[in-house]
């Protein structure tokens, strides 16, 4: 699986991360405001551990199973606002599907804008054919989100990787 330059959609670049987004990338990961809610390990949370997340990130693009992982920035600012991205799990072709915005963007329907985006291009590129979004009970927002983009709820299970207790929704894609 090849993860792309950029996405472009409406309003945002959906893309790699770069040598210079470190910083932000440490912010934005050490912010518990944003980060409470998102299923990111505790250590990955941390300035070294993010900074190592970081490091895996960008060395994993060149191999033949990278992450990924791809920044959200507003087509008018380069400063990275979220995180989205998509991971392999149990079964053909599904794929863990998540997005994290900074609390400063929320509400604006970023999140809807770089899902939907992220989404279609798997599904152009064959990379998926059902998506799974693992939500905290917590994240009303993402819930809302999950309800609006048609998802199926399955209600409480535990993450297959991490074992998290979270809400599954189900989003499978179909050629019409």
């Amino acid at each position: 699986m090849t993860v792309p330059d950029c996405i472009d959609t409406e309003r945002l670049f959906l893309r790699r991360l770069r040598a210079a987004d470190e910083p932000d990338f440490v912010a934005l990961m050490t912010d518990s405001a944003t980060t409470t809610e998102f299923m990111f390990d505790e250590g990955q949370k941390t300035i070294a551990g993010a900074r190592a997340f970081f490091r895996a990130i960008t060395g994993s693009y060149a191999t033949p199973s990278p992450y990924f992982l791809l920044v959200i920035c507003r087509r008018d600012d380069p400063r990275i606002i979220g995180l989205c991205g998509i991971s392999n799990l149990p079964g053909d072709r599904i794929r863990d599907c998540f997005c994290c915005l900074e609390i400063a963007a929320r509400g604006e329907g970023y999140a809807t804008e770089a899902i939907t985006g992220l989404v279609d291009y798997c599904f152009r590129h064959d990379i998926a054919s059902e998506f799974h979004l693992y939500i905290d009970a917590r994240n009303h927002r993402s819930i809302r989100l999950a309800e609006r983009l048609g998802c199926d709820v399955r209600g409480p299970q535990a993450h297959p990787v991490t074992g998290d207790s979270c809400l599954l929704y189900v989003w499978r894609l179909s050629r019409q």
